[in-house]
């Protein structure tokens, strides 16, 4: 087996231990990596690397559904990272989604032009992942900094730039 499905077998254990422990102590803290309750989506925020010329960041998407339709694409109001197309968790029939999605952003800025490239990348665990690439005259202002539970659809701000904003569409 190789190592990526054992730590993904190693975290589904640690969410079905954790939840089955729940139901036999006193109540505690959620775990950040708990599924959330039903109709919420749980955002766990992490920052990867912060340089003078790179800044990373990385926003994990836990969901009590699965997603099968990632995009990320420019609107009118900014670059928007979408995650379409829901069905139940516990549906046998399909395979193609995940309920847990990780959004990246890498913002690398040009040490000899004025410009600051940025590059986003969305993928689960299974179905098609989604990319998009962008140079700018500014760099981004990261807005989602902290751990969150959302109501879905949710529509959090991960970043501001130029006075638009980089917003994750997450389809209930």
């Amino acid at each position: 087996m190789n190592v990526f499905f054992r730590s993904v077998l190693r975290m589904v254990l640690l969410i079905l231990a954790g939840g089955l422990l729940g139901c036999l102590s006193r109540p505690q803290a959620t775990s950040v990596l708990a599924i959330p309750p039903r109709d919420q989506v749980r955002i766990v925020v992490k920052q990867i690397s912060d340089s003078p010329t790179r800044t990373h960041w990385q926003w994990s998407v836990i969901g009590e559904r699965n997603w099968t339709a990632p995009e990320i694409r420019r609107g009118a109001s900014g670059v928007e990272v979408v995650l379409d197309k829901t069905y139940p968790i516990n549906d046998t029939q399909k395979h193609d989604g995940s309920n847990i999605w990780v959004c990246e952003m890498l913002i690398e800025k040009s040490a000899t032009a004025s410009t600051t490239t940025v590059k986003y990348d969305l993928h689960g665990l299974r179905g098609k992942p989604a990319q998009f690439e962008e140079n700018l005259p500014d760099t981004p202002m990261i807005a989602l900094t902290k751990d969150t539970l959302l109501r879905l659809p949710a529509e959090p701000i991960l970043a501001r730039q130029g006075g638009k904003n980089i917003v994750f569409r997450i389809a209930k």
